[in-house]
Order: structure tokens, then C-alpha cells, then sequence
């Protein structure tokens, strides 16, 4: 593993479905149709997330309206509008899990054929396998403390709602708050937020190993061949530490 800290000016990496978490490198372009960047982009989007949304999601939206970052607001269903053997590497979080497989398989395939020789595509998705050790823990736990019993179906809910999660709904509420919870629900589905398929280290080394690639392996968190990858932070919390400990990471160099 080569852990490069600086990266030339000319590198370019994706980050695909960058969604809230976007780099400020001028080396990353920040790929999404998030409504972040919708709203970044279209003014009469902006008035109404402005006016509509509250709490963290409308925070979310001003830093990200007011950051200076590189971005191109585009749904990666629609392939990727780079040219052939054009990027030096390709980045993405926890999205090809809103991929049904036959998306994710286009996707995975345009990713290789915008990638240089030598790029490196490197993926983090929500870890299967870590969810089933979590939710077989707690049981066998709970088998012999019975005072473990009442709390696990939390367990059994979080590893169910990896693939069925659906989101919450209007009920019950009324006049702006129903129109903020039809609005969210709406944008969370059209914009691909909910999971179509699990994956985990094992079967995303498989998945990327059909396109060719000179090497495809399980990688460890915040340690990359992708050149200048910490300065990127796109795997740190405002810590330092993992963003996302439930996943696994996969790389792959072409």
C-alpha cells in the first residue's frame, strides 16, 4: 500500500455521490445531484430550501451553497461526462448501495473507462458483514443476559433497515411541516437515498474484479494510492477520526 501526501496540480479525482461531504481541493471535482448542489446551482431551488427546510439538512445546504469547492451537479445513472482515460482517480461513499445492480454495473464500468492508466477507484460503502458480527453479538449477549433481551430489536431494525429503509412520512403532521416532510421524502427518493443492495469487502473485491484491472483489494480506512488522498479528508470526521466506522474499503488500480 502506498499512502501518497501530495498529489501533482494537473491530478484529478472524482468524488462521486459526494452528497454532504464535498473536498475543497482544487484536485477534487465534487460529483452529485444532491440537493445540496441543486440548490448551489439553481437560485429558485435555493429560495426554497431557504424557506422550507430547518434544522442540521438547512445548515447543510448554506455551507454548502456558500463553500468553495469544485463541483458538477449530475446523477451518475446517467453515466459519467468525462472522456475516456481522463481522471487520475474515482471516489465514492456509501453510493453504489442506492444503485439497484444493474446501475451499479454501469456505473462500475464507467468508472473504468474514465480512469487513466495506473488510476486508482477506490470505494466505501456500508459494511454488510460488520452489521450481521454486531447484530449475532448482541443475540448470543442477549441469550445469556436476558436483561440484554428488551433492546434487541434494535439490532434486528438496523440490520433490516439497511435494505428496506424506506424513510419516515407526513403522518400526523400539518400545514409547513407536512410540506417539509413531503418535500424531504420526495427529494430522498428522487435523489436516490435509499438502499437497493448490500454489499461487503468480499463482493465488492468481485464486483470490481469483472472490469480488469491490474489489482482490486481490501483496503484500510483513511490510506489510499489515490496521490494526496489525507489532504482530501474525505473519510475524517471533524475529529480526525473514521466518518464512517460501519464501513468497509476496497481499491482498486487500473
Amino acid at each position: 500500500m502506498v499512502d501518497n501526501d501530495e498529489a501533482p496540480a494537473a491530478y484529478t479525482v472524482l468524488n462521486l455521490g459526494c452528497g454532504d461531504k464535498v473536498s475543497g481541493s482544487p484536485n477534487v471535482i465534487n460529483v452529485d445531484h444532491s440537493y445540496n448542489l441543486m440548490a448551489k446551482k439553481y437560485c429558485f431551488v435555493r429560495w426554497a430550501a431557504m424557506t422550507f427546510l430547518r434544522g442540521q439538512r438547512l445548515e447543510r445546504v448554506k455551507r454548502d451553497v456558500a463553500g468553495e469547492f469544485r463541483y458538477l451537479y449530475w446523477n451518475v445513472k446517467r453515466g459519467l461526462p468525462f472522456e475516456d482515460s481522463s481522471v487520475d482517480a474515482v471516489y465514492h461513499s456509501h453510493l453504489i448501495e442506492h444503485l439497484d445492480r444493474g446501475e451499479a454495473d454501469m456505473l462500475l464500468g464507467e468508472i473504468y473507462r474514465v480512469l487513466k492508466k495506473g488510476g486508482v477507484h477506490r470505494v466505501a460503502a456500508p459494511d454488510l458483514a460488520y452489521q450481521c458480527r454486531k447484530y449475532l453479538a448482541h443475540y448470543d449477549l442477549a441469550v445469556v443476559s436476558p436483561e440484554e433481551a428488551p433492546i434487541h430489536a434494535k439490532y434486528i431494525e438496523e440490520l433490516i433497515g439497511l435494505l428496506v429503509d424506506q424513510g419516515g412520512g407526513p403522518s400526523g403532521k400539518k400545514g409547513l411541516a407536512k410540506i417539509r416532510s413531503i418535500m424531504e421524502n420526495w427529494f430522498a427518493k428522487s435523489r436516490g437515498h435509499r438502499h437497493k443492495w448490500m454489499y461487503d469487502g468480499v463482493s465488492a473485491v468481485v464486483a470490481l474484479g469483472r472490469y480488469g484491472y491490474e489489482r482490486v483489494y481490501i483496503a484500510n480506512w483513511n490510506e489510499s494510492e489515490i496521490a494526496g488522498w489525507k489532504q482530501y479528508a474525505l473519510e475524517l470526521d471533524a475529529s480526525g477520526g473514521e466518518w464512517r466506522p460501519d464501513s468497509f474499503y476496497v481499491e482498486a488500480a487500473k
